[in-house]
């Protein structure tokens, strides 16, 4: 998102006469070279739409940049600069979210390549039955089950080479002291400095709550295998040295079944084989340092998607070699019991998407230009 609604107003609104060069600076990259340019070449050709488009040039390692070169801080000023007022996204809510899903699907083509390009270069981890598992929890309102059942599942399981993070999306004072409390060196707490804007429809909040200290978490880890779990869910005793098993045959992503707690007070086994919307649960998930680079994305509301199932949809896409555990090795309460309630309208409901479109951080989408529909760039 720092250079693709640059890319994309240039691409679609810059006159393609030959007077003027978009310069993309790719001097130290991040990324493999020739994984860049072809990622450029294909938004490109899929911005253009068999169009013409003015001059791009990729200045890579030794290269000056060329002389008169004026730098430009983001889209709005260089269609100032060049002179260009491109229509304006309308306030109507279906174009405000097909516009928003429209530019999704191009960033998310993009993270993909990055993903599996970096899963590619990872080394797979020399693992052994004393590896180390970070458990990251991320946690927000009452730690009642936090300090009762999810940390006390896993300190108390038969691995015990573990660091487990706990981090509070957004200062929780109590949050902190609970933690802190817990006099077990492996236990560590953080918290995000404020709470993020996330979107306000029930469903959307629950798709993607918990996704910002979820990624704080994975900055800090340093286990060769990570192990995910709710705050309010826990871990059998044997959890982690069976799902160790599969990872060290070979596996890079394993999940098992969950003993699970619906709406209605049933239990049923949660979990099987292929990997498949529905059909696996959070805590039951393990994965190797080779798909650490992976982040939640905070976005995946405009799917329709749930934040853990878009992750692991993503996880699969890489490659990665994926197991199933055909046996229960967590406990989990309460599923979808937070979202139920009527029917709602489905013009209401776009409207509410479109609200919370505009209202979370999910609207720098819309300062990627369309030629049909236009930008927001203010």
């Amino acid at each position: 998102m720092d250079w693709l609604p640059v890319l994309s107003a240039y691409v679609i609104w810059a006159p393609s006469d030959g007077e003027v060069t978009l310069y993309l600076d790719a001097r130290s990259p991040d990324l493999d070279a020739q994984l860049l340019r072809s990622m450029i070449a294909s938004v490109c050709t899929l911005l253009a739409d068999g169009r013409q488009y003015a001059s791009i040039a990729l200045m890579e390692d030794g290269v000056e940049s060329p002389p008169g070169a004026v730098p430009v801080a983001g889209a709005l000023e260089l269609l100032q600069r060049l002179g260009l007022e491109p229509p304006t996204l309308t306030e109507d809510p279906e174009e405000l979210v097909e516009h928003a899903r429209w530019a999704k699907q191009i960033v998310d083509a993009l993270q993909s390549a990055i993903d599996r390009a970096a899963f590619e270069a990872a080394p797979r981890p020399a693992l052994n039955h004393d590896s180390l598992v970070t458990v990251r929890i991320p946690t927000f309102g009452s730690v009642d089950l936090l300090v009762e059942r999810a940390i006390p599942s896993v300190l108390a399981g038969v691995h015990q080479n573990i660091e487990l993070l706990v981090c509070s999306d957004g200062p929780q004072p109590h949050a902190r002291a609970a933690v802190e409390a817990i006099e077990d060196s492996r236990v560590r707490y953080l918290e995000l400095d404020e709470r993020p804007t996330y979107p306000s429809r029930k469903e959307s909040f629950w798709q993607v709550a918990g996704t910002y200290p979820v990624n704080r978490l994975l900055d800090e880890a340093r286990g060769e295998i990570i192990a995910p779990l709710d705050h309010d869910d826990g871990f059998t005793y044997g959890h982690i040295q069976r799902l160790m098993e599969e990872l060290m045959q070979g596996g890079d992503f394993v999940y098992g079944q969950a003993m699970t707690e619906y709406p209605l007070g049933d239990w049923r086994l949660l979990g099987s084989a292929p990997l498949r919307y529905g059909e696996i649960v959070h805590a039951t998930v393990m994965y190797t340092s080779r798909l650490r680079h992976m982040r939640y994305d905070p976005y995946a509301w405009l799917l329709d998607e749930p934040g853990d199932w878009n992750m692991w949809r993503r996880m699969q896409a890489t490659g990665a070699s994926v197991r199933h555990v055909p046996e229960p090795v967590a406990v989990h309460f309460k599923e979808r019991s937070s979202i139920g309630g009527e029917q709602r309208d489905p013009a209401d409901v776009l409207a509410d998407l479109a609200g919370d479109l505009l209202g979370t951080p999910a609207r720098e989408l819309l300062t990627v230009s369309s030629r049909e529909r236009g930008v927001r760039l203010a």
